[in-house]
């Protein structure tokens, strides 16, 4: 009997891709160390998670992951067609990050999760950083390891009310 595909709890999310699209499956189970199954992972729970992220941070007036990668025959893509966007290199994303925040920023990527550090001279500068990492093609997650000089967000002045 030959041995299949699993994935640990600690594997990176685009290494499940890869293991997904590699094998030619769409879920993989889910193994602790003792080799015994802990659940399944699919393609649809990887996409699940860049629709909650989509729908979170609407205000990007971004259009949703299908219409982005809209096959150019006008085909129906396929979930396997969808999760691909996560298999693009570190060194890809992490050029369209840097050129993306148009400023000099601390950036680097590890399995598609995106370490953004430095210092801001504004906070809603390093908001803004993040909300613009989060929207790019390929991005698993932000970690914001940022700090900033003058916290023009608490400036504002609130207004409204009950």
């Amino acid at each position: 009997m030959s041995e299949g595909v699993a994935v640990s709890a600690a594997t990176p999310f685009k290494e499940i891709a890869e293991t997904l699209i590699a094998a030619g499956v769409s879920a993989v189970p889910v193994i602790d160390d003792d080799r015994q199954v802990l659940g399944m992972v699919s393609e649809a729970d990887l996409l699940r998670k860049e629709e909650f992220r989509e729908q979170y941070y609407r205000e990007g007036c971004r259009p949703p992951l299908r219409a982005r990668l809209r096959h150019p025959k006008g085909r129906r893509k396929t979930r396997r067609d969808l999760i691909k966007v996560f298999l693009r290199p570190d060194e890809d994303i992490e050029r369209e990050v840097r050129e993306a925040l148009h400023v000099k920023a601390d950036v680097r990527v590890r399995d598609a999760v995106v370490t953004l550090s430095g210092t801001y001279d504004e906070r809603s500068q390093a908001v803004t950083a993040v909300r613009l990492a989060e929207n790019i093609d390929g991005v698993v997650a932000v970690r914001d390891d940022r700090a900033w000089k003058h916290d023009d967000i608490a400036d504002l002045p609130i207004r409204g009310g009950a």
